[in-house]
């Protein structure tokens, strides 16, 4: 495969699964706790303390919400699709370095499967979709680890190998703190094992990378805590999140036998041929070990997979998540084992996988004609232009296969249809979860209610409301162009017309806004959240 085939593959690949309506769905998981504070970055131009609805927000380090606020600066859009672009570019930084990196040793067509595994696995999809950390996190460590190797595999310079991959690692703890350490070391110690060349490690090189970690992390820290008046409220926070991942609460217990099952799903679906592999492996004579350090690369990035899998288990909190660092290690090592299997079981699986995929496309078009059927009874506004592009690409798919059979491979193969799957169920399923939204709705009669008012609004986010109930924090990010956010420490701005928060609160809100002449109440209920809105006579 010629590289500019296989790069063309890749962007084709990420396209169809990380811009299709990535603005479309509403705000998810803890979205709006790296969006508003990217926004309230830009609003009061405070880079170095994030905060949210005015108060300080300490639970994460800042990388994630610069990136949200300069993609907001650089499109000219606070949308939902601008602040999940980092998010979605940073998963293709990934994938294209992986390609240009490995396509010497491995080849163009292994080196395409690395990055069309990544851009595939399950919860990859679910991650970098969405305007959160994972992403950006996932690629500074899996820069890290392609520039170690790269270097290393080359003969450079210790002086290059144990400085360059440690840049990464520390914009990386600007992303999530120090967490991603451990699992470098487990890579570094895993790979010179297998090369058994550990003494390399305590290079004196090795030293220096080691600093560039903390002299690209503590400037920010100092700074951070310069600007706060309680340290705890950031820098302790985020620290007190990762020790207490060591706690062994009963909670945490309860949900630590799942773990392992999780960690295998998260991999779907390519837990499938890295099970095949392991299982025929076994059977086969191991083959003499080789000096060669890009042997000694993939065999450590296999044992770098298995022994984090082991450390994350071994963690009473530690989620399955937290080891999707590893992914690119284990995504080249699942390549090294499928290809050391004998060709004569690897053919088997693949015309398995073949005659599986095209068995699987009419599903999915009987899928997507019987969910636009549905959509139209229903009266959903369909996206009729990609329902008809979904039945062209699948029949397309189909004949490609039939043309090709299996000659693509499995990990391109299966990537190019889940990627054209992606697309054509999205297309039908859109309108029905537009039904879902609720905080979009709920921002709407809100921002409805108080049409006319002029003067200031306001939306009271006090602790309870930040800390207790965070998917709530998504009606902050919808209501943001009517209405101000601020917390529990500050006064109500000058001509303010409208007050709303938690109903909980009215006791609260009624005493700081003591000094105004109240004209009427009114209430609210979204997603179960109860609001009592305030407004206030003109007069004041």
């Amino acid at each position: 495969m010629k590289p500019i085939y296989a790069l063309g593959l890749i962007l084709f690949v990420w396209s169809l699964i990380y811009l299709s309506y990535l603005g479309e769905r509403e705000l998810r998981g803890e979205e709006a706790r790296r969006i508003i504070p990217a926004q309230e970055m830009i609003d009061n131009d405070q880079w170095i303390v994030p905060t949210l609805a005015g108060e300080t927000y300490g639970n994460k380090p800042p990388l994630i919400n610069w990136l949200i606020a300069g993609a907001f600066l650089l499109t000219g859009s606070e949308s939902e699709w601008a602040a999940r672009l980092p998010s979605a570019l940073s998963i293709l930084v990934l994938a294209s370095a992986a390609f240009v990196t490995l396509k010497s040793q491995l080849g163009s067509k292994r080196a395409v499967s690395v990055s069309l595994i990544l851009l595939t696995a399950g919860s990859m999809i679910e991650k970098c979709r969405m305007a959160e950390i994972e992403s950006v996190f996932i690629t500074l460590f899996g820069l890290a680890c392609l520039t170690w190797i790269f270097l290393w595999t080359s003969g450079k310079s210790p002086w290059l190998i144990w400085t360059l991959p440690y840049l990464f690692l520390g914009i990386g703890c600007l992303a999530k703190g120090p967490v991603h350490l451990p699992f470098w070391l487990i890579f570094i110690f895993a790979i010179l094992k297998s090369g058994k060349c550990l003494k390399q490690a305590f290079h004196p090189a090795h030293i220096l990378g080691l600093t560039v970690v903390p002299l690209i992390f503590l400037p920010w820290v100092f700074s951070n805590l310069e600007n706060v008046e309680k340290p705890d409220a950031t820098i302790g926070n985020w620290v007190s999140e990762i020790t207490g991942r060591f706690n062994p609460s009963p909670a945490l217990l309860r949900e630590w036998t799942t773990h392992p099952p999780e960690l295998l799903l998260n991999f779907l679906p390519w837990t499938i041929p890295l099970a095949f592999s392991l299982w025929f492996l076994r059977k086969q004579t191991k083959p003499s070990f080789t000096q060669d350090r890009w042997n000694a690369a993939m065999n450590g990035c296999v044992w770098t997979a298995a022994i984090s899998a082991i450390f994350l288990c071994s963690i009473p909190g530690g989620l399955p998540r937290y080891i999707l660092p590893i992914y690119l290690p284990l995504s080249i090592g699942l390549i090294h084992l499928y290809y050391s299997v004998e060709e004569r079981q690897r053919d088997k699986y693949e015309s398995f996988v073949y005659i599986s995929l095209r068995i699987l496309g009419p599903i999915v078009l009987v899928a997507v004609l019987v969910g636009s059927i549905a959509g139209h009874l229903k009266g959903f506004t369909l996206i009729y232009h990609s329902i008809i592009g979904a039945f062209i690409s699948l029949i397309a798919f189909d004949r490609w296969l039939s043309i090709y059979k299996s000659t693509p491979g499995v990990f391109i193969s299966v990537p190019v249809f889940i990627a054209i799957a992606f697309v054509s169920i999205s297309s039908v399923t859109i309108p029905f979860e537009r039904e879902e939204y609720q905080f979009r709705a709920g921002a709407h009669e809100i921002i409805n209610s108080s049409m006319g008012i002029s003067g200031k609004k306001v939306f009271y986010a006090d602790s309870v409301f930040r800390k207790s109930h965070p998917r709530h924090l998504r009606l902050l990010y919808y209501l943001n162009e009517d209405f101000i956010s601020q917390g529990e420490s500050q006064t109500l701005p000058k001509k303010t017309r409208v007050l709303i928060g938690r109903k909980e609160a009215i006791d609260k809100m009624r005493e700081i806004s003591k000094e105004l002449i109240l004209e009427s109440t009114q209430e609210f209920e979204i997603d179960g959240l109860k609001l009592t809105g305030m407004h206030f006579s003109a007069a004041n």
